[in-house]
């Protein structure tokens, strides 16, 4: 598994990083922004976080892997955006509250 597979999977396992992950990319995107088209601030801002859960990955190299070739398969992106594990969604505001959940 490459980094950021294990990096996303670690944010989807854990709530405080998930929330931490959403406060993030809600700060510089909108909540229906996918993760390709983030802003670069963003991907500077996740670099702390990255660090944090264990992982050095730059936001050069995320940009490049987000936004190059290589593009996550739709349940992993709903795993990460939407706080499950692609069947469970889960919705933050700008301030990281939950406001709303779905079963898929």
């Amino acid at each position: 598994m490459d980094k950021y597979k294990e990096f996303y999977k670690r944010i989807s396992d854990d709530v405080a990083a998930r929330k931490e992950f959403a406060e993030i990319f809600l700060k510089y995107n909108s909540s229906d922004t996918p993760i390709q088209d983030a802003s670069a601030e963003t991907f500077n801002a996740l670099e702390p976080l990255a660090e944090k859960l264990g992982f050095h990955i730059t936001s050069e190299e995320a940009i490049e892997y987000f936004q190059g070739e290589r593009q996550l398969e739709e349940s992993e992106l709903d795993a990460v955006a939407g706080g499950g594990k692609g069947d469970h969604d889960i919705y933050y505001d700008a301030n990281g509250n939950v406001t709303s959940e779905s079963w898929g």
